[in-house]
């Protein structure tokens, strides 16, 4: 059964990627690449730390330049119009959460003037945390064009039993916690 989080995740940036082009792209915690078939970008950089996925994502994406590297480790002295960072932060068991950060100003960072910055946080990362990078990165630095919450009770999900419980929590402040905010996506551009 499809991760109903997941799906909305993808379909929501899709929809935002489908009307711009990049001259560079920064894929952070690419996995195999499977955003590089989405972003219409003339040089993409997948990091990892999994070998095995940049290989397989060569494989599919001819001409892609991978690293293999966590995020914390990575040292690339250019900029990206476009920094994506999905399913890692507060998500992936692998990703180090005592750097937060200092890794989150490294992202931000690596965004040019003007550049956008797709990330998404997890339910490991406490929601104080969120409303802090974002006020400390964030607003600071970019226009943030879409903030979307998601979790286990998406109402964007095409079944039936999803939208029920999103109705009922919505509706209902005293058992918010059961299904509150799980993962929170930002899409944003630098100023």
């Amino acid at each position: 059964m499809p991760n109903p989080s997941k799906s909305l995740l993808y379909s929501e940036v899709f929809k935002k990627l489908e009307n711009l082009s990049f001259k560079s792209t920064l894929d952070l915690a690419c996995g195999p690449m499977m955003m590089r078939s989405k972003i219409k970008t003339d040089k993409y950089l997948g990091v990892d730390i999994d070998i095995n996925n940049l290989k397989f994502g060569a494989k599919s994406n001819p001409g892609v330049r991978y690293k293999n590297c966590s995020i914390e480790s990575l040292v690339v002295k250019k900029k990206f119009d476009l920094v994506i960072c999905l399913q890692t932060i507060g998500i992936n068991s692998r990703f180090n959460i005592k750097n937060l950060d200092r890794v989150i100003k490294k992202i931000v960072n690596y965004v040019s003037s003007g550049g956008y910055l797709i990330i998404n946080f997890g339910p490991k990362i406490p929601a104080l945390d969120i409303r802090r990078y974002k006020k400390k990165y964030f607003l600071n630095y970019f226009l943030i064009k879409q903030e979307l919450n998601y979790g286990i009770f998406d109402y964007k999900v095409n079944n039936f039993f999803h939208k029920i419980i999103f109705l009922i929590i919505k509706n209902f402040k005293f058992i918010n916690f059961l299904g509150g905010r799980k993962y929170v996506l930002f899409f944003c551009k630098k100023k």
